[in-house]
């Protein structure tokens, strides 16, 4: 075989990724898509997003354009309020 394949399985994978988010320097930025799906989860999905990202602590990061992104859809939900089960 020329090239073999050098692929990590799904443990090491989510290994090396737990491994990275943990690290000191770490940064994670927060996605528009995250941010919008905590207005259609549940109140239980969304305490838990929430926790994890709480324990990430200052490593969490939401940039410019995804605060604008998600603000600009809640003004198009008009009659939904954030976290709303009902």
């Amino acid at each position: 075989m020329m090239f073999p394949e050098a692929r990590p399985g799904r443990a090491s994978s989510i290994q090396a990724i737990g491994e990275a988010m943990m690290a000191d320097d770490a940064r994670i930025y927060l996605d528009a898509n995250i941010s919008i799906h905590c207005f259609e989860m549940s109140r239980s999905a969304c305490d838990e997003l929430l926790s994890a990202l709480e324990a990430l602590g200052a490593r969490v990061r939401v940039s410019l354009w995804t605060a604008k992104e998600t603000w600009e859809r809640t003004l198009e939900w008009s009659s939904k309020t954030p976290l709303d089960t009902g």
